[in-house]
């Protein structure tokens, strides 16, 4: 565990975020009810588009007595320069919008505050055990313990199907199920904010992965001779391997036939009557909005990786270079030219 410096070093840098800006800003209602409100559920949406929604939004708190004397262009512009929004080209040479990572995980943390929920649940618990179970068992490598614990399953399954046989079956009781549901609501509500962060983490890569091939030092880097190669270095990346898992995952008849009959299921019992239209809606699209979110991400990833090989084989990295030592040289010179003139300065006031 980090001591207190190291604590306080990670809380420091925390304050030059966007999410520290956008808990400290005197506006911060109105980012929440506009940006909040807008970018949550769809995550990215066109420029002029939001642009639009925001000038509704003001107008209607204008009509509640609140001063917002700027135009929603202006808003947005400052939102943008403080790292809460980011404005992006897209592919069609259109702009779009979304919430940095930070900022959606800000608005996450306010709303939790406004919509506490209870976190110590039994449900929460068995799916920690249930989990840590299975990566136990996945990951042993003896065969005879692997079988063991499958032949004790396998008996468990059977006792229980002897038990229904005799007495019936006997579903979980309204409350237990409902904590169970919101639990599972908690959890997939999780995903789709992860996206922007997925997203981000691969436009930090391909950054990275510039910068080592314009600093590298001698005939060829290895960042270059992996790309001479033919290696994707982003899709082969950890982030690219575990989101390549996911979107297969994502993609497969097989859960999504799976999961639309257990929505359908759930959502016909009674315990899930008291569910609100908007969670009925999440369930229902669910399956839909992820798929339609990692395309993005996957297009985004796509791109990058075509960038990346363009900047190697159209030798635009080498331009870069040439510039990134004459900015060094320049800086060098300064700072040599800056030292003569204090080496002097100090010269003068001894024999003065």
């Amino acid at each position: 565990m980090a001591g207190a410096v190291g604590a306080a070093t990670g809380a420091y840098r925390a304050l030059d975020t966007a999410a520290l800006r956008l808990l400290r800003a005197n506006n911060m209602p109105v980012i929440v009810a506009t940006c909040g409100r807008h970018l949550v559920d769809r995550r990215i949406i066109a420029y002029p588009e939001f642009v639009t929604l925001v000038a509704d939004d003001l107008s209607e708190l204008r009509d509640e007595g609140i001063a917002l004397p700027r135009t929603a262009q202006e808003y947005i512009a400052d939102w943008i320069r403080d790292g809460i929004l980011i404005r992006r080209a897209t592919a069609a040479r259109d702009e779009s919008i979304e919430l940095s990572p930070t900022a959606a995980d800000a608005i996450a943390f306010l709303d939790a505050i406004d919509r506490p929920v209870a976190t110590v649940t039994s449900s929460r618990l068995a799916n920690v055990s249930d989990l840590l179970a299975l990566l136990a068992r996945d990951t042993d490598p003896d065969p005879s313990t692997r079988i063991a614990a499958l032949q004790a399953e396998r008996d468990r399954l059977d006792a229980e199907i002897a038990r229904v046989e005799s007495e019936g079956s006997v579903p979980a009781d309204d409350a237990a199920a409902s904590e169970r549901l919101a639990e599972i609501l908690r959890l997939a509500e999780a995903v789709p904010r992860d996206f922007a962060k997925v997203a981000d983490s691969f436009e930090r890569l391909n950054q990275g992965l510039r910068e080592q091939i314009i600093n590298h030092e001698g005939q060829r880097g290895e960042v270059l001779d992996e790309i001479f190669a033919g290696v994707d270095l982003i899709e082969s990346s950890d982030a690219g391997r575990t989101f390549d898992a996911f979107y297969r995952l994502l993609l497969d008849p097989e859960l999504v036939e799976r999961f639309d009959a257990s929505v359908d299921a759930v959502l016909d019992r009674d315990f899930a009557a008291d569910l609100p239209l908007a969670g009925i809606a999440f369930l229902r699209q669910y399956l839909t909005t992820l798929q339609s979110e990692s395309a993005q991400v996957r297009g985004t990833l796509t791109d990058l990786s075509r960038s990346l090989r363009r900047f190697v084989e159209t030798q635009e990295y080498r331009e870069q270079q040439r510039l990134a030592t004459a900015i060094n040289s320049s800086e060098q010179a300064l700072m040599g030219r800056s030292e003569e003139r204090r080496v002097g300065k100090e010269c003068r006031s001894r024999w003065s």
